[in-house]
């Protein structure tokens, strides 16, 4: 946006002011002035202010108008004061004629700012696909802390029936081993699933910039709502 209203500007009108100052002291000097008159220590003033307003044109070349304003005076003479107004109209022969030509830098900022728009616009899809497969990570592996949980209860329960069956002799010290492992597999199994649950729900904070100890309870589907950002620096 910046390189777009630079772009704009350089057709805008410009005013330019400028004084001009001398100054010239001539001592012991004999100046020719009318008969009978000597003037010895003469001054000399030449004050020049110029009023310049210009613009480039979008088909182009120039225009501008200036105004001169002067005022200088002759050992032995009142000041003089003089005004000159001028108007100019520049059109190039050759280079740099025609719109296409003199506006390629506006054009070619222009072009950059719509594709830097379609990039931001890509970027925050980007971001909201992001977002949404990190939600529903989390929501899955909730959804797998809570199976296996489950899994855990069902084998030790299951553990703690075979060992009694054991006592009355109607299993085998091999069918509990094989409960006890599967028990122990389990409870690996939920130590995974806490590990990956933290995982996606750090994943999700940080692409909701939050801090990564903000708690989180997800629910239902995201919902997302259209921020306006002032990128102006």
């Amino acid at each position: 946006q910046s390189s777009v209203r630079a772009a704009e500007n350089a057709f805008d009108f410009k005013l330019a002011t400028s004084l001009n100052e001398q100054h010239a002291y001539q001592r012991n000097a004999e100046i020719a002035v009318p008969p009978g008159v000597l003037v010895r220590d003469a001054l000399d003033e030449d004050q020049l202010l110029t009023f310049s307003l210009g613009k480039d044109l979008r088909i182009g070349g120039s225009v501008e108008l200036r105004s001169d304003l002067m005022r200088y005076r002759l050992p032995g003479y009142d000041p003089v004061h003089e005004a000159t107004t001028s108007a100019a109209w520049t059109i190039p022969l050759w280079g740099g004629r025609g719109k296409r030509v003199t506006t390629a830098g506006l054009v070619g900022a222009q072009t950059a700012l719509r594709q830097q728009s379609r990039g931001l616009v890509e970027r925050e899809m980007n971001v909201v696909v992001q977002v949404v497969r990190a939600f529903y990570q989390v929501l899955r592996s909730e959804s797998v802390l809570k199976i296996d949980q489950d899994a855990v209860a069902r084998a030790r329960d299951n553990d703690a029936t075979l060992r009694l069956r054991l006592e009355e002799g109607l299993v085998t010290p091999i069918d509990v081993k094989r409960a006890q492992r599967e028990l122990k597999d389990r409870e690996n199994a939920v130590v995974t699933d806490v590990e990956s649950l933290q995982a996606a729900r750090d994943q999700l904070l940080q692409l909701l910039a939050l801090p990564l100890e903000t708690p989180l309870e997800l629910e239902g589907e995201p919902v997302f709502e259209r921020v306006e950002a002032d990128l102006a620096p």
